[in-house]
């Protein structure tokens, strides 16, 4: 299971990339973006999780590409990104505690008293310029050693999707401080969650059942059911408690454990929740010793066609 979170592909992900930022390396498999997280496998296999993937690279980098609806029908939320460090990369905060169970894996952070503080990236490096093809259109990613970031060109569109379910995404970097590599991921098909409803933008959540999911139209891919609380206090985030559990999306129900979602803070107060998906095809690739995550993605959608989302949800 990778552990790259990010609102680029789930609105939960909680460590992230874009075109605009230096990416987060994995530690080994989600929609982001996600956000927040998903498998760490190919579609075709399985999502099960390790201890292994709680461990963070040396050396580590991210290349992906994330397209997905929104609301508005004429917007999609597209994102094509890469960075890599002589590293860990943007790694879990020393508040945060982290434990895999089977298919999920739950963080409980405690960001008071330097909790909030997260260790040394390593250096930023490059890996030349960056070819990502199959996309529409074709992407150039090229390093700017001042800002020590990548940036997309073309522009990345707003207007329309990057890629279709079952596109053949490709990777291909010319090598820098990281060696030369190309790969390439096939990007899941896109479906709905039927159940249970966000018919009205809320969810309830019975902590001490079992959740169930059930959707239709699935084939490639890996579906990561993602749920996260925040604390604040004094307008300060203090404590993050977070949940995702990952599926083959040919199987088309899932279930988050009650076991699992007790660990979750209740809402109420000062305490909030969220619930996203994300969608995604990744895999882990080493070049010259660096640990390279490649993703594409998007997130699951409501019946309607809008992502699966909700910051209305009651935990009880």
């Amino acid at each position: 299971m990778r552990m790259v979170l990010s609102l680029l592909v789930g609105g939960l992900l909680l460590i992230g990339c874009s075109s605009d930022d230096a990416a987060p390396a994995s530690s080994g498999g989600g929609s982001g973006t996600a956000i927040m997280d998903s498998g760490s496998s190919d579609a075709g296999e399985s999502p099960e999780t390790s201890a292994a993937n709680l461990t963070p690279p040396a050396k580590s980098g991210f290349v992906g590409a994330g397209s997905y609806a929104t609301d508005v029908v004429t917007v999609f939320a597209n994102s094509v990104g890469a960075g890599f460090f002589d590293g860990p990369g943007n790694w879990f905060q020393k508040g945060c505690q982290r434990e895999v169970v089977g298919a999920c894996w739950v963080m409980l952070c405690d960001y008071t008293d330097g909790g909030a503080e997260a260790p040394p990236t390593g250096a930023v490096v490059s890996a030349g310029a960056i070819t990502v093809g199959g996309t529409t259109p074709t992407f150039s990613l090229t390093y700017d050693m001042g800002t020590m970031k990548y940036g997309a060109v073309p522009a990345v569109p707003t207007d329309k999707p990057l890629y279709a379910g079952g596109t053949t995404v490709t990777f291909a970097a010319a090598g820098g401080e990281v060696p030369a590599f190309s790969d390439s991921l096939v990007t899941p098909t896109p479906f709905a969650i039927t159940s249970p409803s966000l018919a009205g933008g809320t969810l309830s959540i019975d902590a001490s059942k079992d959740l169930v999911f059930s959707w239709s139209g699935a084939a490639a891919g890996i579906l990561a059911l993602n749920i996260r609380t925040t604390t604040t206090s004094a307008a300060a985030i203090v404590a993050v408690s977070f949940v995702s559990c990952q599926f083959k999306a040919s199987a088309q129900t899932a279930t988050i454990p009650t076991a699992q979602l007790q660990k979750l803070t209740k809402t109420g107060g000062t305490t909030t929740a969220l619930i996203g998906t994300d969608l995604s095809s990744t895999k882990e690739i080493v070049a010259g010793g660096y640990m390279v995550h490649l993703a594409v993605g998007g997130v699951a959608s409501k019946v309607d066609g809008t992502p699966y989302a909700s910051s209305q949800v009651t935990i009880f």
